[in-house]
């Protein structure tokens, strides 16, 4: 199977949207509107990475990293073992509504037991790495092609169902 697809650097950026702009000249207003596009750095990638993006699901920026900073700060070290073992109380005093920390936990667990490999989704082909996330409860769709797109630097990952980037099209 090949290996995935990843832009890594702004030279990979540019080689993806030069091929786009060639594939359809339809995007060639669009790509001369918008201008070069900058390669933005991804998030590191693993357990911390991910419950982040749970975390910031349906809420403003701010808001979220409002709430992940205190819950770092009292999760701490911040683990999945970690995780699990702090109490619903002081997630809640954190900021997190009982679904977030139910599928934080979640995630936690399929990490401890073994279920969920972080280190093997980044190796997996793009359908088989989001089967093996989408397999652990809390986990949907949209979290795993963000997971893939924003913090692996996956290229041929959309995530169609965002309703932000329906509303922006």
């Amino acid at each position: 199977m090949p290996k995935p697809h990843r832009i890594a650097s702004q030279a990979h950026l540019d080689k993806a949207v030069a091929k786009l702009r060639a594939a359809d000249k339809r995007l060639h207003p669009v790509i001369k509107r918008v201008g070069p596009l900058p390669h933005r750095k991804h998030r590191e990638e693993g357990f911390e990475a991910l419950v982040s993006i749970v975390v910031n699901q349906q809420l403003s920026v701010a808001a979220a990293d409002t709430i992940f900073g205190r819950v770092k700060a009292k999760v701490a070290p911040f683990t999945p073992e970690q995780l699990l073992a702090t109490e619903s109380d002081v997630l809640r005093a954190c900021g997190l509504s009982g679904p977030k920390q139910k599928h934080m936990k979640s995630i936690a667990s399929a990490i401890v037991d073994g279920s969920l490999n972080l280190k093997r989704v980044r190796g997996m082909h793009d359908d088989d790495a989001r089967a093996h996330l989408v397999a652990v409860k809390g986990i949907g769709p949209w979290t795993a092609d963000i997971y893939l797109m924003s913090t692996l630097g996956r290229a041929d990952i959309w995530p169609v169902a965002d309703v932000g980037l329906q509303a922006a099209i």
